[in-house]
Formats: structure tokens, sequence, C-alpha cells
């Protein structure tokens, strides 16, 4: 190589976009940069910079520019640098590879803070042991900078990018207005079975109408980043970040899904969502799976047909062919036997006399117990207070220190606070009010009629399960004997009649004290 070289060309980096924003280090590197090359004599032909990017990449737009360049020069050039950590923070086999490509690309490098001219092995020692140095201090940068981060994540607060569906606007994450309903139909639509999968879901307008608030592009259509979104605990008011072993911090933003319909699109996604039938929900037909043949005993199915009309008819029907059954007939229409099921639950009604009664006991030894209960959670709300206040404490502490082991142990004790307040955040929010529990108010004891008739499918559900002790049979096109549970069998009105059993006049002792008038003999 000629050793006489009298041009050259200067790189320059900073790592972060603040202090692209501030002026801070750019202008400084280049100008003492050019007063190295006036002082050397060399003509700089040449400038390329990289704003923003960590020295610990190997890839960077103005490195790879300054590689093109080199390349086609294809003679000696010196290349002027600030310093050696401005070129790179790479650790030393990365940075001694990159050196080395340059070199072969004609470049002979100066700097302005180290001596990388003369070939000796006390430059090549210092120069070593700087590499070294820098990688080291970016790592321990790296450290402080994560430390910070992950105190503010225990605090409640999101420090990355947001996610779909909000901006970070002054550290605080609000709800995006144009993401935010579309987030909220993907979720409704996946757990409502309007999309059965993933992929059907990644087709919707909704998905594909997410923009990036910072290129307003369409988001990766991938379904990756559909499941990303899918379960993002942060859509429901929550903070985790599981690489630091962060979970379920209650974040300052507002969540945009509820936990309700979240925890039904985890239930699917995990493959436990009972598969809904494509054409009939539990909604049409709430007594499927409780009602069964008298004769072969299978559970009737329930399902439509289809009219001259193209009328679509709902029935339950025994779904044995006619060789292994011969009940008639296998259709009953649906609300036939609704009718009927209404009809024996007009006869489940506890007398109001021993529901009156039922909840003065319940009254007496709920006060009794909740003096205690009160008690205890108010001991654990001063505990959660105080708990507050030591991790307040100790996120300070992680502000200031540096230390790997002190920070370690700080994060420990932390996630124990965490832990202790979400144990006794369990008993301090627990209910002490008697008004859901009162009997004779309750139109499920009272009315299981009127229950069911203004009840949502899960609560007839709910009704059917504690009236009948276990599905009705159809026979003959009717509906067969109900088997009523104890608590409709002995505490209702008289109108329930039992084979075999006489009308109890209320509850009694086996044998009493009290004389009886008996009738001769």
């Amino acid at each position: 190589m000629n050793t006489t070289i009298n041009e050259g060309i200067i790189y320059t980096r900073v790592s972060s976009d603040k202090q692209v924003r501030e002026g801070n280090g750019l202008d400084s590197q280049l100008f003492y940069c050019k007063k190295l090359a006036k002082d050397k004599s060399i003509k700089v032909i040449g400038i390329f910079e990289d704003p923003g990017v960590s020295g610990k990449l190997v890839y960077r737009p103005g490195l790879e520019k300054m590689k093109r360049f080199l390349k086609n020069r294809n003679r000696s050039t010196w290349l002027i640098i600030d310093d050696l950590d401005r070129f790179s923070r790479l650790e030393a086999y990365d940075y001694f590879h990159l050196k080395r490509e340059l070199i072969e690309l004609g470049a002979k490098f100066i700097s302005v803070n180290d001596d990388l001219v003369t070939e000796s092995p006390e430059t090549e020692l210092m120069e070593n042991q700087k590499i070294i140095y820098s990688a080291y201090q970016r790592k321990k940068n790296q450290e402080r900078v994560n430390s910070k981060m992950r105190a503010r994540l225990r605090s409640g607060y999101w420090v990355f990018h947001p996610p779909a569906g909000y901006l970070l606007e002054h550290k605080i994450l609000l709800p995006d207005p144009h993401n935010t309903p579309l987030i909220q139909k993907i979720f409704n639509d996946f757990s409502s079975d309007i999309y059965p999968s993933i992929q059907s879901l990644k087709e919707s307008s909704a998905f594909k109408g997410l923009l990036n608030p910072k290129t307003n592009k369409p988001y990766l259509q991938r379904p990756e980043t559909l499941r990303n979104i899918l379960t993002n605990k942060m859509y429901i008011g929550k903070i985790e970040f599981l690489q630091w072993g962060i979970r379920n911090i209650e974040g300052h933003h507002d969540a945009i899904v509820s936990s309700e319909i979240f925890e039904e699109t985890q239930e699917k996604l995990r493959g436990n969502k009972k598969k809904k039938h494509r054409h009939i929900s539990l909604d049409e037909f709430p007594l499927k799976g409780d009602l069964v043949c008298g004769k072969c005993k299978s559970t009737l199915v329930a399902s439509y047909t289809t009219g001259r009309s193209s009328k679509k008819y709902p029935y339950y029907r025994c779904k044995s062919n006619s060789s292994n059954c011969q009940t008639s007939p296998k259709s009953l229409s649906r609300e036939v036997v609704h009718d009927q099921i209404l009809n024996l639950l007009g006869k489940a009604t506890i007398r109001k006399e021993v529901l009156l009664l039922a909840d003065k006991v319940l009254e007496d030894t709920f006060h009794e117990k909740s003096k205690h209960l009160i008690g205890i959670q108010k001991s654990n709300s001063e505990r959660i207070t105080e708990l507050k206040r030591q991790k307040v404490q100790q996120i300070k502490k992680i502000l200031s220190f540096s230390n790997e082991h002190v920070l370690k142990s700080l994060d420990d004790e932390i996630t124990s606070i965490d832990n202790e307040i979400r144990l006794l955040r369990k008993e301090v929010d627990r209910d002490t009010s008697l008004d859901d529990f009162r009997l004779a108010t309750n139109v499920f004891f009272r009315s299981p009629k009127d229950y069911w008739l203004k009840g949502s499918a899960i609560e007839k559900k709910v009704l059917f399960d504690f009236v009948f002790d276990k599905p009705i049979e159809i026979r003959d096109g009717k509906v067969g004997t109900a088997h009523y549970s104890l608590p409709y069998r002995l505490l209702s009105q008289p109108v329930i009649q039992k084979e075999g059993m006489v009308e109890l006049g209320g509850i009694e002792p086996p044998t009493s004290c009290v004389p009886r008038k008996r009738s001769p003999s």
C-alpha cells in the first residue's frame, strides 16, 4: 500500500436519538476530526455518519455506505475517527474482523484520541484494552439502563415501544383513536367464534386495518403478530415483561379489553374452549345435555329442520337409529319441551317462611364471622400500605445503585413484595356484603320459573342443575317424571308429588316429646 496518503474520510456515530435531537456528539466529533485532518494535511473527501445507531451493531447504514465508497475508490484512504468507542463497541473478535475488512478495502485508521498509526506492541496492547473496555462499558451502561427500566416497569409504566392500540406520550400509554376500536373488534370476533382460528382472523378487516403510528403503514400481516396481540395483557391494564420476571403488575394505563373477553380468548388459544356447533348455540337450546331419551337413554341433540318454505324449526331429537331405539316421535318441538319444563319449574317454589328463616340464621352467622373478617381485612390493608411504601423505597435504590449484586438483591426484594401484596389483596377485596346471599328476595329460590324466563343460557343451566338431580327423560313425546333435588323435595310448596312419599308439613325431629292424640285402635 502506498504510504503517502493525503486524502481521507471521516466517520462519526452517536447511539441515541436523544443525542441527535439535542445536537450532542456528532458535531463535536466532526469538529475534532476535521481539525486532525487539517493538522495532518489530509484532504477530507467524504463524511459518513450513523446518528442514533448503537456501536454494538455490525450492520450500520452509514458504515455500509462508507464500505461501498472505499470499494469503489480502490485506493488507500485515511479513515478518521474521533475515538475508538465512537467507531465500535463491539466484542474484540467482531471489532478486529470489521477493522480487517476495512483495511482490505484500503482504509488506514487514524484517531483523534487514540494512536492507531504507530505499529508497536504497546499501541496494539492499548488498542486491545480499549476495545475490551468499551465492550465492558457498553454492557455496564446497558445494565444500568435495564435496572431503571425494570424499576419503572414494576411501578406500572411501560418503557418499550407501545403495542398496537396504544400511543406512548410523555412516557404514558394512551389509547390510539385509530387502532383501539380495531383491537377491541379483534378480541370480540375471536372470542365469539366469528373467526374460529388465528389463520381466518388474520384475513379480517380489523387486523388488516391496524396501522403503525410511526409509519402510518399496516403492521406485518403474520400469524405471530396476531398471536402476540391476543396474548398481550397490556390490553387489560396489566404490565408484564417475562424476560425480567415481571408479571401481572397493575399498569397506570387504561384497559381497552375486558378481563372476561381476554380470558375467553386465552381459553380458546389453549384449546380448552368448548367447540360450538356452527349454527346452534346454548342460547337457542338451553336444555342441551339435560334431556335423555326414555328408551335408549342417549342424550337428545339439538337441531333444526327446514320446512318447505325454507323456514327452520328447532327440535330436540333422539339421535339413535330406529334399529337401536323405537321411541316415537324421534323429534320434539323445542317450544313444547320448554313449556313442559316451565311447568315443572313452576312447582319448584321453596316456601317463603322457610327462606326467611334461612336468611335469619345466615344473617346471625354472617355478622358473627364478618367482624373477624373485617378485622383481618383492616390489618391486611395496613400491611399493603406499608409494603407499597417499602416498594417505592426499593425502586428509588435501584435508580441510584449500579452494583450488579445489589441490583439483583433489590429486584428479588421487590418481587417478594409484589407477591405478598397480590396475596393480601385477595382477602381485602373479598365482599363483606350479605345482600347477594339473601334467599327470600332471590328470585332463583323464590321463583325458579321467573328466573328461567329472564335468565341467560348459562343461568338457565345453573338453575336446572340446582333444581333437578339428573337429566329429564322424554317418553312418548312428553317430559317424564322429574327428579327434584333434595332442597326442593323438602322445602317447596306441597304441589310436588313424589310417589311413595307423604306430604311434609315441615321439618321435625324423628321423635317428639309433645304428647299426640292417638286414634282408637
